[in-house]
């Protein structure tokens, strides 16, 4: 009869095999052992899964293979598993670094999966709604062909269906249903649905492209952790008071040009231009935003898009919940440099931030290179930010 060869494949897990019977190779897990949530896992090896990768590539090349049996999916012939091993080796060789994908790390991505779920929702609320919003003012001015356009450019539905099934899941892991591992996952399969949705160039110049550019970061971060590495975190050295002054033109700029909707010279450049200036809302209309004078202080270290992006986001939410004005100072406190937002008590018509808003800007200040903390006492309340200066590392 035929023989069975038995070959160890190591990597996926350490007793991990495969069998040859005939022409047929049967490969257990070895395609699936770079996943997300596998990759780092208990048992999982680099080191190992590379030499195993180099030995079915050996038995392709040296025994004569038809077919090949994945532990799951359908069964391949063998030169689209050698390209796919080929491929999957690069894969691999990028996956140092990992952190271990335990019961602890699933815990953890969980709840990080749902702030992130929930500031993606609000992110696509907002978006949505300044899209419907566009298309019923240029149907109200008889652009009904450009107001069907937008209106197609995001299924409304389908997004509202992705997030209410995730805050189901999200119930049935609270009762006991499922497991941090499968929330993890299901996060995941979302993240790749709404990079898609993002990846629709006509979005621009409908939608302010601030919204766009936040909603890709939290994918994009959710994207890395869920494959057991850190976001990545691109420091430099920074004079803090010409950062604020430049965060405070951006978030004071005006991001269409009245001149050149009257100007447009033909009717897609007036669309263009007019799209932009519906959607176009001045958040800070009510709010007076004031930069006290700064000190001299030592360079900081951080991750100037990352804080920018934190910082704006946190002015404009703080501005939608308090009238009056919101006064921005830096100052250096024992060993750090601090930035403070001032908002009086008694024009504050909610709380400065939400537990879960406060978890998130926790994580996004921590990935610019600082820390976020709030301070209610006396009259009035302060958002500080606290960042290590250059020559504390020096």
């Amino acid at each position: 009869g035929d023989l069975l060869e038995i070959y160890p494949l190591p990597g996926h897990s350490p007793d991990s095999i495969c069998l040859k019977a005939g022409s047929i190779l049967f490969l257990g897990d070895l395609f699936f052992a770079p996943n997300p949530g596998t990759a780092g896992a208990y048992g999982w090896s680099q080191p190992d899964l590379l030499a195993s990768i180099e030995r079915v590539l050996w038995i392709l090349d040296q025994k004569e293979i038809n077919l090949c049996c994945p532990g799951h999916g359908r069964a391949i012939d063998a030169d689209q598993a050698r390209s796919t091993l080929k491929s999957m080796y690069r894969d691999v060789l990028s996956l140092s670094g990992l952190e271990e994908i335990n019961p602890l790390w699933a815990r953890n991505t969980a709840a990080y999966a749902e702030d992130l779920m929930t500031e993606l929702e609000r992110l696509f609320i907002i978006i949505t709604g300044r899209l419907a919003y566009t298309s019923y003012v240029l149907s109200a001015i008889e652009e009904s062909g450009e107001a069907k356009r937008l209106q197609s450019l995001i299924d409304v539905a389908e997004i509202e269906e992705l997030f209410g099934k995730f805050h189901r899941f999200v119930l049935e892991l609270r009762s006991g249903r499922k497991l941090n591992w499968e929330l993890v996952h299901k996060a995941g399969q979302m993240v790749g649905k709404l990079e898609q949705v993002l990846e629709n160039g006509t979005l621009r110049p409908a939608v302010n492209q601030s919204l766009i550019q936040r909603a890709r970061r939290i994918l994009n971060d959710y994207s890395i952790a869920y494959r057991g590495f850190r976001p990545t975190f691109y420091a430099s050295s920074f004079d803090i008071n010409a950062l604020l002054k430049e965060i405070m033109d951006l978030v004071e700029f005006k991001s269409y040009d009245e001149a050149a909707i009257i100007e447009a010279e033909d009717h897609e450049a007036y669309l263009r231009e007019l799209c932009s200036r519906i959607d176009h809302i001045d958040l800070f209309d009510s709010v007076s935003l004031k930069l006290a004078e700064g000190q001299s202080l030592p360079q900081v270290r951080l991750d100037k898009e990352r804080f920018g992006e934190a910082m704006t986001d946190l002015l404009e939410r703080l501005s939608g919940r308090c009238a009056g004005e919101l006064s921005l100072s830096s100052a250096m406190e024992e060993n750090m440099v601090a930035v403070r937002i001032s908002l009086q008590r008694g024009v504050c018509t909610s709380s400065i931030l939400e537990q879960a808003e406060l978890r998130f800007f926790e994580r996004a200040f921590a990935l610019s290179g600082c820390f976020i903390q709030i301070d209610s006492g006396g009259d009035s309340q302060t958002v500080s930010i606290e960042l290590l200066p250059s020559t504390f590392d020096e």
